[in-house]
């Protein structure tokens, strides 16, 4: 067997290195994992900035084209800031791995950080990745296949589209993707799959977290945690 850099790295990985360190930020520590997986998000979100509009639709750059009409990219955004930090989706897996999980969904998955997580809590159980700028997929998709994981799905989707169909799934991950309109849209599909599965929806990003819990109804305060900047919602068939 030929150990190449990938393999011995996830030989010597366990969940407890994804964990933050009590004497390190979360951006040093995620940017040192991302050295350590072979990440270029840097090079890469460097380079989609300079052909594409900023991140913000309401100030875009009229001298280049939006990466897709109509759709936020959150290109040009400090990596630090577009993706989680590993520590607090290990943080947040460590207080839910008590749980039956068989699929976790991730709309909006940029690099897959969520995905890698899970494979270390969760190695059986399948990821589904959903992106919409293609080259944080190819990338994910390379360091994936480097790490040889499995049971997992990388997919340069647009979410928003009428015709998009929302997978089943025990968890779903969604964050301030787009403008409250955008996320209205998968909140409602969200609730469409609460009619007939139990579920678990763990929302990132202040316009999200508000929509939940102050403008849905089926969105039982009750039934709501919050654990670091996540807000998890549990829907059992049963209530």
């Amino acid at each position: 067997m030929v150990v190449t850099k990938a393999t011995s790295v996830k030989a010597t990985l366990t969940r407890d290195n994804f964990l933050l360190p009590s004497n390190m930020d979360s951006r040093k520590h995620s940017q040192e994992l991302d050295r350590l997986l072979g990440f270029n998000t840097l090079k890469i979100e460097s380079k989609l900035k300079k052909h594409f509009q900023h991140y913000a639709l309401e100030n875009s750059d009229a001298s280049k084209r939006p990466y897709k009409i109509n759709r936020e990219s959150w290109i040009g955004l400090d990596p630090h800031h577009l993706l989680t930090p590993y520590g607090e989706v290990a943080s947040l897996f460590e207080k839910i791995e008590h749980k039956k999980i068989k699929t976790v969904t991730d709309l909006g998955c940029a690099y897959g950080r969520v995905g890698i997580v899970s494979a270390f809590y969760f190695p059986d159980v399948s990821f589904i990745g959903y992106e919409l700028v293609s080259k944080r997929i190819k990338e994910a998709q390379r360091v994936y296949e480097t790490l040889k994981l499995k049971n997992y799905r990388l997919i340069e989707d647009d979410i928003l589209l009428e015709d998009f169909n929302l997978p089943e799934s025990c968890i779903y991950f969604i964050y301030d993707f787009g403008r409250v309109s955008d996320l209205k849209k998968i909140l409602n599909k969200l609730i469409e799959r609460m009619q007939t599965n139990e579920l678990i929806i763990i929302a990132r990003g202040d316009e999200i977290q508000s929509l939940m819990t102050k403008f849905y109804k089926e969105f039982k305060k009750e039934n709501t945690v919050r654990e670091k900047s996540f807000l998890i919602y549990t829907h059992q068939l049963n209530e």
